[in-house]
């Protein structure tokens, strides 16, 4: 998985586009990747988490924060509480 860095937006949109963005937003904005990203990206984490993969080590192959890592551990864990729960019913 390669690890991308945050860009300038104006370096990589051309100013037309940019004049039309701003228009709408000023500030931050987050642009997602389309299709299934952020499944594989999810599931290579909660892989990576279940080998005992340290979450900083995670975070910078995945290139997400820490925290973010540590949320994502959080929903796994919840999900899985939640399932078994559902179980033992």
């Amino acid at each position: 998985m390669t690890v991308e860095r945050y860009r300038n937006a104006g370096a990589a949109i051309p100013e037309h586009l940019m004049a039309e963005l701003r228009k709408y937003h000023v500030g931050r904005l987050y642009v997602s990747k389309e299709g299934i990203y952020h499944a594989e990206r999810r599931a290579l984490i909660e892989k990576l988490l279940r080998q005992g993969v340290r979450t900083a080590e995670i975070a910078g192959l995945s290139g997400l924060t820490q925290r973010r890592v540590q949320q994502i551990r959080k929903a796994i864990r919840d999900r899985e509480a939640k399932r078994s729960e559902n179980i033992s019913r």
